[in-house]
């Protein structure tokens, strides 16, 4: 995520100023990989809570200052830990509101499996999440692209969620994640009341 990782901090500002996210609450984590990894390193790690649900009104500074402090390092193979942080996250971040979590993931890998796909999505299932992939695709020969990976996942077990391309670098981060929010609340029966352009948040229902 090497090239892509300033992009994502220089539209994270944007995104915090939208008037479609006040009111909302942010939490961070992060992954590189599994120190038992092929080529990783001491240093990596599967995942971190890196700021628990904060206010976007009160708390910008915060996410913001945090989002800067982030590095692209090692993960030495192709997957990484996305499916350990998701599960980790869900776990983490469930009770800190009452209303669905929304899972953003940003990356341009596919995951290790060191959480069973199926316990995953029964996770996601049970705190009524949302599972938004925002993908760079790339891929190795003999593996699936990015997008089909999570795409996969996703159809596979009926969950709600989307997957929404990323351009190579990542510059178009605020776009896909409106994009990804709009798909992923918009396909989802119970709400359909009042959903807007794919590229606005605009679901009519008060669930966002």
């Amino acid at each position: 995520y090497w090239d892509d990782l300033p992009n994502l901090k220089n539209n994270m500002s944007a995104v915090l100023n939208d008037a479609d996210f006040k009111g909302w609450k942010v939490g961070l984590t992060s992954f590189t990989d599994f120190q038992s990894c092929t080529f990783c390193t001491p240093g990596d790690w599967p995942y971190r809570n890196e700021l628990n649900l904060r206010d976007v009104s009160t708390s910008k500074a915060a996410i913001l200052n945090e989002i800067a402090s982030w590095t692209a390092w090692n993960g030495g193979d192709w997957e990484e830990s996305q499916y350990y942080a998701i599960s980790r996250t869900i776990a983490e971040f469930k009770g800190q509101t009452d209303r669905p979590l929304n899972i953003v993931l940003a990356t341009d890998a596919i995951s290790h499996h060191h959480v069973a796909p199926a316990t995953l999505a029964s996770q996601l299932k049970a705190a009524n999440a949302n599972l938004i992939v925002l993908a760079t695709d790339f891929s190795y020969a003999g593996l699936p692209s990015t997008s089909a990976f999570y795409a996969n996942f996703i159809r596979s077990y009926g969950l709600k969620g989307v997957v929404v391309n990323l351009a190579a670098d990542s510059s178009n981060f605020k776009t896909a994640l409106k994009a990804g929010l709009t798909n992923s609340y918009c396909s989802d029966p119970a709400n359909l009341l009042g959903c807007g352009p794919i590229n606005g948040i605009s679901c009519g229902d008060g669930s966002l």
